[in-house]
């Protein structure tokens, strides 16, 4: 029994350490909107670049929807250059993004699949 409750309190612990380590990336080709609180009209404190890697603190996402360009996000604090600020998490994507320029599916097949040889 010992065994058992040791066991499920080490995977409570990794599976809190690991969850705000999945990472993101900002998939907005003119770069994504970093806002001081979340809010459509708060105040703009930075451009996140396309393809920028980020990680969500789950901690603090908003439950409330948004709906910008047909889409519906959550509210997401992030750190961006040494900044805590808010995303739109509709713009975000747990793949790496397409490299700009690239116009068929399979050349991002490839940009993903690792290098053999």
């Amino acid at each position: 029994m010992k065994k058992i409750f040791l066991c499920a309190i080490l995977l409570l612990q990794f599976s809190s350490i690991f969850a705000n380590k999945v990472p993101y990336y900002v998939c907005y080709s003119t770069g994504l909107n970093i806002r001081k609180t979340p809010s459509l009209n708060a105040e703009l404190i930075g451009k996140i670049p396309y393809a920028t890697k980020l990680f969500i603190d789950n901690a603090k996402t908003d439950t409330i929807p948004v709906l910008v360009e047909g889409m519906t996000g959550f509210w997401a604090e992030v750190n961006y250059q040494n900044k805590k600020g808010y995303v739109l998490n509709c713009y975000l994507v747990s793949v790496t993004p397409p490299k700009k320029g690239t116009k068929k599916m399979a050349d991002y097949l490839l940009q993903l699949a690792p290098k053999f040889g």
